[in-house]
């Protein structure tokens, strides 16, 4: 800001200001006090009048309102390497999300022929950075990338899908606790590409198969299927259905089946949900019961709370783990920078049902051209 221009403007508020203030100071200290006071001390009228006439534009020295050579005419800002820092950041993402969009969108041309494309896809890129704290005191960060290649225009009813870490072959103890999990004890991270067809048959059930392999050398194919149904059962109850269905040439055939009921209790979403899975190579069913409450606040704040319990049908039916976590998610800026919080404990069978407790801290970025990941 101009410096001597502040005070010009500083000045002629006090003048214009200095009557009716004055006269108000009249009506209130004068009537506790007995005189005008400052710091505990009486002012005199008289200096009171010689300091606002000192300020006044006529009193002031004509060197005032000159400038000299090299003279610096506006504060310098303080905050100007973080505001210089904070916008590269800004224009970085929405250079790459407008990169990650156009690629999606050029391969889809040249693919599927048509020389302009209007049709939302859902490619992203996810880069994050998490640190996990547990009981036996480990630490260290861990820098995690997800992305997602959508190509949605081939033909009407199919879709070119490039994902990394489907959660086809990862156990239901993996994928429900997924969130707080170092890589090394993740399963095998994978890359697959496939071909899909979406395949309507009413309007209340999605239907849609893949073919594709797994990007690594040798390939794997995979066949998989995949089913969804939304219901409304009461006015306040309602139902999902999603069953799956898989193949790779691998590891056999399996199958996933998932149900939850929901609601809203008092602003904040319940979710009751079961699951099931079976590969047909272990021979194994894995089975999980989770309960889950869920709210935003001020579209900023995300909090969820869950209880789960893991079960197996080997060696027989049994308990292999019970699990509690809490997660906050804050959206720190926009819509893709985003940090969690995520304390959590488990009690798996393998450690005599001890309790296992972590934290994890993680901060994420999302590049995407649809803008509301």
């Amino acid at each position: 800001m101009n410096i001597r221009g502040a005070l010009c403007c500083a000045s002629l508020l006090i003048i214009s200001a200095s009557q009716p203030l004055q006269a108000e100071q009249d009506r209130s200290t004068m009537d506790l006090y007995g005189t005008h006071r400052a710091g505990g001390k009486a002012i005199p009228p008289d200096q009171q009048k010689e300091f606002t006439d000192q300020l006044s534009p006529g009193n002031l020295p004509l060197e005032f309102f000159l400038w000299q050579e090299g003279e610096p005419r506006y504060m310098p800002s303080s905050e100007r390497i973080w505001h210089e820092a904070g916008h590269w950041a800004i224009r970085q993402q929405e250079i790459h999300s407008e990169r990650v969009a156009a690629m999606s969108r050029g391969i889809d041309r040249t693919l599927s022929g048509e020389t302009y494309t209007v049709r939302d896809n859902d490619s992203y890129l996810r880069l994050g950075l998490s640190n996990r704290y547990g009981k036996s005191g480990e630490m260290g960060l861990e820098p995690e990338v997800r992305f997602r290649l959508e190509l949605p225009t081939l033909e009407e009813k199919f879709k070119l899908v490039i994902e990394s870490d489907p959660d086809d072959l990862s156990s239901l103890s993996e994928q429900q606790r997924e969130e707080s999990l170092r890589e090394d004890e993740r399963a095998s991270s994978f890359t697959t590409g496939a071909l899909r067809y979406l395949y309507p048959v009413t309007d209340r059930w999605e239907l849609s198969s893949d073919v594709g392999a797994r990007l690594r050398f040798p390939p794997e194919l995979f066949w998989r299927s995949r089913a969804r149904s939304d219901w409304t059962i009461s006015p306040q109850w309602n139902m999902r259905l999603d069953q799956r269905f898989f193949y790779f040439n691998t590891t056999g055939w399996g199958s996933r089946s998932w149900v939850g009921f929901g609601r809203r209790i008092q602003g904040w979403n319940f979710l009751s949900s079961s699951e099931a899975r079976w590969v047909h190579e272990d021979r194994t069913f894995e089975v999980a019961q989770v309960l889950a409450l869920d709210r935003t606040l001020r579209n900023r704040h995300y909090w969820r709370y869950r209880l789960g319990v893991l079960g197996e049908s080997e060696p027989n039916w049994q308990t292999s783990d019970y699990f509690a976590d809490v997660l906050y998610r804050n959206r720190l800026y926009d819509d893709w920078l985003f940090a969690e919080v995520i304390p959590s404990v488990n009690f798996p069978r393998e450690n005599s049902f001890k309790a296992n407790p972590t934290i994890t801290l993680r901060i994420e970025m999302f590049f995407s051209g649809k803008g509301d990941l």
